[in-house]
């Protein structure tokens, strides 16, 4: 909710090459014209979307690719910001962990300690998130989300995160080389902060 005056000098939504991201790059924007942004923690939006498995991993992969591009061009691919949260980055990392380990335990069993201790830091880190599965819509439901966040949904972020990495440094250095504009997002460096609590 905004003043329709305010929303208009901000130029408005931009999306002539970001398909998503829209509301952090315009949250961004609106901070550098001096607008704060206020969250009301007891107002819940819910996002309907009717995602089948493949629908769900393939919506990963888009937004990891975008949103690694958008945060690669202002420099804050480690923030709460453009790339998702904190704890999604530190699942992907732990899900890395966890491959890696489950590969070497076949020569070296004590890996499998290393296993265990990526997941279980992963449900840790992520048991909010669950935990609202599990009030929602039961046990039988938390488990399979349990495993789909922790084994699958991984898997197409890092994929996504990983060819946004690869188009981000290729086009950079072939507009250092041809001198030729690179189509990204708008410059939103000045003073970036996290869109959950842009500050006036």
């Amino acid at each position: 909710v905004m003043y329709r005056d305010d929303f208009f000098k901000t130029g408005g939504f931009w999306n002539n090459e970001l398909p998503i991201l829209e509301d952090v790059e315009f949250s961004h924007r609106a901070k550098r014209l001096g607008l704060g942004l206020r969250m009301i923690k007891g107002l819940y939006v819910g996002h309907i979307f009717y995602f089948n498995l493949f629908a769900s991993l393939k919506n990963a992969f888009k937004k990891s690719l975008y949103w690694s591009i958008y945060s690669f061009k202002n420099r804050d691919i480690y923030r709460d910001s453009g790339t998702a949260s904190l704890e999604l980055k530190l699942t992907s990392l732990l899900y890395i962990i966890f491959l890696s380990s489950s590969v070497l335990s076949f020569l070296w069993p004590v890996f499998l300690w290393v296993m265990g201790l990526a997941l279980g830091l992963s449900l840790l880190i992520n048991r909010g998130f669950y935990m609202c599965f599990y009030k929602n819509h039961g046990a039988f439901y938390m488990a399979g989300a349990v495993l789909y966040m922790s084994m699958v949904y991984p898997a197409s972020v890092l994929m996504g995160a990983l060819t946004g990495a690869v188009r981000f440094f290729k086009e950079s250095v072939f507009s250092v080389f041809h001198k030729q504009p690179v189509n990204f997002p708008p410059d939103t460096t000045a003073n970036i902060s996290d869109q959950k609590g842009l500050s006036p």
